[in-house]
């Protein structure tokens, strides 16, 4: 299928596909986003943000609901079904919300602010359950393990944090880069996690010692 909307603006684009694999939502900075059946091809609904533009969207693991941000920093939580708003997410120390995590089997939600620190809602009351801070320069992402328990947050400050999602608490600092850490993965079945960073390595740590398993290194 081909896609088309009503704007081939794709600006600040994107897209993500529900668990089933029956529908995918994207947008392209536009103040909408919109879902697709991957069956039929066509559009089922548009999300609508209050604000200027749509700039990234996540969908929950159940397939139930989305959430959906702008550049502006507000996010909206989303009944995939329909595409109505159900809430608004917003902790008072976050300027601006850039980036979303949901959590796996779970109606919690990780988000990124830019003052250095990741809140963690509560998607069925949108009452803010954590606020992680401890780097000390831009937070580029959050990471969240299958089982829930932990999150990781990467940084420019070349580090990545690991946090107990239940306490609140930082559990390890990882600090083998020198360059800034732009990503991190949970692995799937187990406990490791894998870093990435401009210094061109990739690191594997076990995240309950914080201990590296291997290091890898052989991009130029």
């Amino acid at each position: 299928h081909e896609l088309i909307g009503r704007d081939r603006r794709w600006m600040n684009a994107g897209v993500d596909v529900f668990p089933d694999g029956q529908r995918l939502v994207t947008w392209s900075g536009r103040p909408t986003a919109t879902i697709w059946s991957t069956v039929t091809g066509k559009a089922q609904c548009e999300l609508r943000l209050m604000a200027l533009d749509v700039v990234g969207a996540a969908v929950f693991p159940s397939g139930a609901r989305l959430v959906a941000w702008s550049s502006d920093g507000s996010a909206t939580l989303f009944h995939a079904a329909t595409c109505e708003a159900e809430r608004n997410l917003w902790a008072p120390t976050l300027e601006a919300l850039r980036d979303f995590v949901p959590f796996p089997q779970s109606d919690r939600v990780a988000g990124v602010g830019d003052e250095r620190m990741v809140a963690v809602w509560n998607a069925s009351t949108s009452a803010v359950l954590h606020e992680f801070r401890g780097h000390s320069s831009r937070i580029n992402g959050v990471a969240v393990a299958a089982d829930g328990n932990r999150l990781a947050t990467y940084s420019s400050d070349t580090t990545a944090l690991v946090w107990d999602t239940r306490t609140g608490r930082t559990m390890f600092t990882l600090r083998q880069h020198w360059g800034d850490v732009v990503s991190a993965r949970f692995f799937p079945s187990d406990d490791r996690l894998v870093t990435a960073a401009t210094d061109r390595l990739a690191i594997i740590w076990n995240s309950t010692t914080g201990r590296i398993i291997h290091r890898l290194a052989g991009h130029s």
